[in-house]
């Protein structure tokens, strides 16, 4: 297709919710002579379309198309930062790092250089640096969050960004060293602080899953001595369970000793509504250590 009737542009029609669907069709069964054709009609209106509320999803769809790919490239190449915190153009952008070849999203996702914190603090942008680190493990992504990270994770959209990227490293083996670093580096206070936040507890739960030996030695040795404040939160109690369920064998009675005293007698956190959680916790983790 190059023109609808009554002379209406494709760039109009993709601007349109059914006209938007129409090309997708269109274009999708179209030989590669007329793909080529719509293509150079619409080229100079790529990047408005990734934009748009309906145009955004044609760019979209247009990825599905090999043909289609190097023009789709070159209209988010430039844009990357504006477009990844855009409610539309985001999805062009997801899009296009889910879909195209690996040298043009490396390319692609590097434009986020410099900008990772600001974008990761919007919802769209957060959603786009999960994508971006899903789709190239780029090491500046946890190094930047690394650098605000006590900032981050405490906001609805920077906690998800920071919980994603370090689910990275425990399920795809991507390095997040420089982000476990960088929690790390904030100490026991800044840390425990975070671990009884209620979007940063999340974040630091998914550091405990990612984090190799050396980083989760340090993790539970900052964490562990705030147990009994942990465990006495809604937020912190959830920080706590997975503190206790991942300490070493010589680590147990320290973690007894701070939730349950001396032992004569019960304690507050035996019976508390969100500590007696913890405590299960740690009598489940002392039962499967036992066991081995």
């Amino acid at each position: 297709p190059s023109r609808a009737g009554g002379g209406v542009s494709l760039v109009e029609l993709a601007k349109s919710k059914e006209g938007s669907k129409a090309l997708q069709r269109d274009l999708a069964g179209a030989t590669p002579a007329k793909l080529q054709a719509a293509l150079d009609e619409l080229r100079p209106a790529l990047p408005e379309l990734c934009f748009d509320t309906f145009g955004n999803y044609l760019v979209s769809g247009l990825l599905a198309l090999p043909q289609a790919q190097p023009a789709v490239a070159a209209a988010i190449s430039g844009r990357v930062v504006e477009l990844a915190s855009h409610a539309q153009g985001s999805r062009a952008f997801q899009a296009a790092i889910g879909t195209l070849p690996a040298p043009m999203v490396a390319a692609l996702v590097a434009e986020l250089e410099g900008h990772v914190v600001d974008v990761a603090a919007h919802t769209n942008g957060s959603w786009s640096v999960c994508a971006a680190h899903r789709a190239t493990h780029a090491a500046f992504i946890p190094a930047e969050l690394a650098a605000a990270v006590s900032r981050l994770a405490r906001e609805q959209d920077g906690s998800r960004a920071v919980q994603r990227v370090l689910a990275e490293g425990s399920s795809r083996g991507a390095d997040v060293s420089a982000l476990l670093d960088g929690l790390i580096t904030l100490g026991g206070p800044q840390l425990g602080a975070l671990a009884d936040d209620q979007f940063g507890n999340y974040a630091v739960q998914n550091a405990l899953r990612a984090a190799p030996p050396s980083c989760l030695a340090a993790l539970l040795g900052l964490l562990l001595p705030r147990l009994p404040q942990l465990a006495s939160s809604k937020s912190g109690s959830n920080a706590a369970e997975a503190v206790v369920g991942l300490l070493p064998a010589e680590k147990l009675q320290e973690a007894r000793r701070l939730l349950l005293g001396d032992g004569l007698g019960a304690t507050p956190l035996a019976t508390h509504r969100f500590g007696r959680h913890v405590v299960a916790a740690l009598q489940r983790r002392e039962k499967a250590l036992s066991a081995q």
